[in-house]
């Protein structure tokens, strides 16, 4: 589908074939050049040497969010504080997945549901959450709109900008289709009865550029997952229900689009990782998570 003739979103003109070229190289060059973290799809490995004995450590596979959220200070606390080594590989779900069940991890971090043949073999724990916000272009009037009219402008059932109260144009979704083989939690949230998602969609492969397409189309919605480790100042971040998304608002579910954050291990965690897991489940671990996540409890103090 050809994309409406929208800022940030217009169709091309009739140019020569090598002079396009010549465009889009240069353009692609440019572009790797200014490509922000947001838009990164690598893997990063982080090292936390202990002096602990033993072959006891804490091997961690899985979601940035959680990991940049607040888990990586976590374990750099954990490791001075107890000598047992820690170590890290910043993914996704499927990396929490694939190493934890490949034993290159011995705890995974997640974002959505773990599936039900998981669930079998693998215990999840929840150790935060954190708020989906709902983006617009800064210049859109839009200050809040309702959890019911987000889901209808998701699927399609409200279509123009002027339905809402704001301008005369189409709404463009711009949206990151992201574990498409668990039951994310904001798809699911939309699709809520067996919807399907707007013909007006546009798929955006990372959060950056999912950012930059709404940063530069007037008419155009998104959501945002990972917003506390992502710079959102290009964008509007609109109330929803009234409400803005937040650490607290998530924490007293006053915020309607948030998401669970959990760990998982085979089995009961045991040892070093059971350390761990009591020391991120404490005040504490609690704290530190809550600098940038809702905590799952308010830490004493």
């Amino acid at each position: 589908m050809l994309a409406p003739d929208v800022a940030g979103f217009r169709q091309p003109t009739s140019v020569g074939s090598r002079t396009i070229g010549r465009l889009l190289a240069g353009l692609i060059l440019f572009l790797l050049a200014l490509v922000p973290a947001a838009f990164a799809q690598e893997i990063e490995y982080y090292e936390y040497p202990g002096i602990a004995p033993g072959s006891a450590s804490v091997r961690f596979a899985g979601e940035r969010p959680l990991f940049y959220g607040g888990l990586q200070e976590a374990m750099e606390v954990f490791t001075k504080k107890t000598g047992i080594p820690a170590s890290a590989v910043a993914g996704g779900c499927a990396q929490g997945a694939e190493y934890l069940k490949t034993g290159k991890a011995n705890v995974g971090g997640f974002c959505c549901p773990l599936k039900e043949s998981e669930k079998k073999v693998w215990t999840s724990i929840l150790v935060a959450r954190d708020a989906i916000p709902i983006i617009v272009h800064k210049s859109n009037p839009i200050e809040n709109l309702t959890s019911e009219q987000v889901r209808s402008i998701w699927t399609g059932k409200i279509q123009n900008w002027k339905e809402v109260g704001g301008r005369d144009q189409p709404i463009i979704v711009v949206f990151r289709n992201h574990c498409k083989d668990r039951e994310e939690e904001f798809r699911t949230m939309m699709l809520a009865g067996g919807g399907k998602f707007t013909q007006n969609l546009f798929p955006a492969k990372t959060v950056g550029e999912e950012m930059d397409r709404v940063s530069r189309s007037s008419a155009s919605i998104g959501s945002i997952v990972g917003s506390a480790i992502v710079d959102m100042t290009k964008v509007k971040i609109i109330r929803v229900d009234g409400v803005l998304p937040s650490p607290e608002t998530v924490a007293n579910q006053t915020y309607p689009f948030r998401r669970d954050l959990h760990l998982a291990t085979a089995g009961k965690p045991e040892g070093a990782l059971a350390q761990f897991i009591e020391f991120l489940l404490g005040d504490e671990g609690q704290k530190i998570l809550g600098k940038k996540l809702a905590p799952i409890r308010r830490p004493d103090g």
